[in-house]
């Protein structure tokens, strides 16, 4: 998303947060209220929340890609990668052996599972947006165009439609 919308950011309609918390949107939004215009509906006023959302499987499967890059060229960042690399408990975990969570997709998958709780999509989304998680828009990455150009139509940014670029199939 932060890619897809540099021109937004640049034309002051949108601000890119990354991976960021629910303390810096709250604060992002009281920042962003202006003063009330009766001639527009509140809705349309208010600061909007778009989160991205991706399909779980497809989600561990770049993840689990990524870290692997990452542990073979230090050039390549991955946050799952620096987490298991300085873990006080990288042994327990078998980096480098049959057992590592590097070594096959099946073996990512209960690492995650059963050992990395605060890594899970939903935490990350909870982070972001606490619980119950309050936004505007959920933009699919598997859908991204429509659902980006969708959300812009609705909250009437006069731009798009936007045609974005596909990396990392």
């Amino acid at each position: 998303v932060e890619c897809a919308t540099v021109a937004l950011a640049e034309a002051g309609w949108w601000v890119n947060m990354g991976h960021t918390t629910r303390d810096a949107v709250e604060t992002c939004r009281r920042r962003c209220n202006h003063q009330p215009d009766p001639q527009k509906p509140q809705w349309i006023q208010r600061p909007k929340l778009a989160i991205s959302v991706r399909n779980p499987y497809t989600y561990y499967q770049s993840d689990y890609a990524y870290t692997r890059m990452a542990a073979k060229d230090e050039s390549i960042k991955a946050s799952s990668w620096e987490w298991l690399r300085m873990s006080p408990q990288r042994e327990k975990f078998g980096v480098g052996t049959a057992k590592s969570p590097l070594a096959s997709f099946e073996n990512w998958v209960h690492f995650v599972v059963f050992n990395r709780t605060t890594y899970t999509l939903t935490a990350r989304l909870t982070r972001v947006c606490g619980i119950p998680c309050k936004y505007d828009y959920a933009l699919r990455t598997e859908s991204l165009e429509k659902d980006l150009n969708r959300a812009l139509q609705h909250a009437r940014v006069p731009v798009g439609p936007l045609q974005l670029p596909r990396f990392n199939e």
